[in-house]
């Protein structure tokens, strides 16, 4: 898993030498989304289960780990509303991405009275 792992991490660390080449950053994204599908691929998330626009593994497996990764931190104690909207916007993108797994499950955190 190591060298897509440096690959991601080499193309999210290029900067725009040029000023503003809107070709070179078009490049760099489209080079980000290939290594975040080569990531997938390698951790051997089906094809079915990544997003053709994003390159985000979009499996019942990366679904399972970031709902229990939100409901980990929200064990540990109190949760604020800065960490409240965090919850929120990955819930919203787990729903639009699968409603089918995030429509009927409400998340840790989210509610008003939650305190972990």
């Amino acid at each position: 898993m190591l060298w897509p792992t440096l690959l991601l991490m080499h193309y999210a660390r290029a900067v725009d030498k040029d000023g503003g080449d809107a070709v070179a950053e078009a490049d760099r994204r489209t080079s980000i989304a290939d290594a975040r599908a080569a990531v997938c691929i390698h951790k051997g998330t089906a094809l079915d289960d990544i997003d053709p626009a994003s390159d985000y593994d979009h499996s019942d497996r990366a679904y399972r780990l970031a709902r229990g990764s939100w409901a980990d931190l929200v064990g540990h104690g109190p949760v604020s509303d800065y960490v409240r909207s965090d919850i929120a916007k990955a819930y919203a993108l787990w729903l639009a991405a699968r409603p089918d797994l995030a429509r009927d499950d409400r998340w840790p955190g989210l509610d008003e009275d939650a305190e972990g």
